[in-house]
């Protein structure tokens, strides 16, 4: 949910992506980190709606951006996996600490 009620996606798929933009990116896994991260502008995603029928809709701008970053975590990944100058990144520790602050946020 950006602003504009949420979104129910059930088995999200991209099926293609037009345009890229690039800007800082968070999330509540990793807590006061963000990072750029470039994503498509605009998708085309086919979902299962909440009335369980089979949707293609597509999605422009930070909404996006937004269900990009939610399909990663369906996948495993997480933000900072996009990143393209790791160099910028924290070391292995800190970033152990945020994953550990993340957590204990959570709980």
């Amino acid at each position: 949910d950006i602003g504009k009620g949420l979104i129910l996606m059930i088995n999200p798929e991209i099926l293609t992506g037009f345009g890229e933009d690039q800007m800082e990116e968070g999330c509540l896994s990793l807590p006061d980190t963000t990072v750029n991260v470039r994503r498509k502008e605009t998708l085309l995603v086919r979902y299962i709606d909440k009335y369980e029928k089979e949707k293609e809709r597509e999605f422009k701008g930070l909404t996006a951006r937004v269900i990009q970053h939610e399909i990663d975590h369906l996948h495993g990944i997480v933000f900072i996996d996009r990143m393209e100058d790791m160099s910028t990144f924290m070391t292995t520790e800190e970033l152990e600490r945020q994953f550990e602050k993340g957590r204990k946020k959570d709980a």
